[in-house]
């Protein structure tokens, strides 16, 4: 993958953050590729199992839709992007869980999440 700029970060880490609290997940499993891994505290909890991963954008549509059940509320809001290193790095809070959260996005040569690790802090 060729270098980012920071407005294309921007760009990416604003599109993740949108289409997140869009009501639409298939718009927001757009930005995803097809073998994508999400690495998250929440899944952790969420999924006992998982040890915290979700592999491949079926498995992860299926979570976030239980996401979304479970925590209706469970919205983003933007708080700074980041580039560092080739990585997009979001800095956003959970209202709804009273937290903060950083998200770190790697992309393939595509521009598609290929993985992302969410821990909230």
């Amino acid at each position: 993958m060729g270098m980012l700029t920071q407005k294309q970060a921007k760009a990416i880490g604003h599109a993740w953050i949108d289409k997140w609290n869009d009501s639409a997940l298939s718009d927001y499993g757009l930005l995803y590729a097809d073998n994508a891994v999400e690495v998250s505290t929440i899944a952790n909890k969420l999924i006992h199992i998982s040890h915290g991963q979700v592999k491949g954008k079926k498995t992860l549509m299926h979570y976030w839709e239980a996401l979304r059940l479970r925590l209706p509320d469970y919205h983003y809001t933007l708080e700074s992007i980041n580039l560092y290193k080739g990585y997009v790095i979001v800095h956003f809070s959970i209202p709804a869980l009273n937290a903060k959260a950083i998200a770190k996005i790697e992309l393939n040569k595509h521009q598609k999440i290929e993985r992302i690790q969410i821990s909230h802090v």
